[in-house]
């Protein structure tokens, strides 16, 4: 099978275990909103509204689903997952305290929205290096 298959499959499994998981938290998404709101309130006071994509939970859906559509063992795809939820949790509660401390577009819409991504693809390729034997290979 060419790379190029390979390729559409995998970003395929990525698209569909991710509309899955949007789809299972979804009847929940109000409940999530307020206690992430709440959590990160409490740990960074302030007047501001934390609104669905500050909250890092499509990042972590994201890297979750990239993850659990990776043909490896469970007990690694469990660890990455949890793992790399919390290294964007925390980068999420330091980009929110940055951006109310500077108040700065570029920093909130550019620097930010594209360090999360970056960071998402960080997490996911050190995943795979750590399960090189799981390789996608040419067949």
């Amino acid at each position: 099978m060419g790379r190029e298959k390979i390729a559409a499959k995998a970003v395929l499994r990525i698209v569909g275990a991710y509309v899955a998981l949007e789809l299972a938290i979804l009847p929940f998404r109000q409940e999530i909103l307020h206690s992430i709101s709440e959590y990160i309130h409490n740990m960074v006071p302030g007047t501001y509204d934390i609104i669905w994509p500050c909250t890092a939970v499509d990042e972590i859906l994201l890297l979750t689903a990239a993850i659990l559509a990776t043909p490896t063992n469970i007990g690694a795809k469990i660890a990455w997952s949890v793992v790399g939820s919390l290294i964007i949790w925390a980068y999420n509660v330091a980009r929110i305290s940055l951006t109310l401390k500077y108040m700065s577009p570029f920093l909130h819409d550019i620097l930010f929205r594209l360090g999360g991504f970056v960071l998402v693809l960080g997490i996911y390729w050190a995943f795979l290096e750590s399960n090189k034997r799981y390789k996608l290979k040419k067949r």
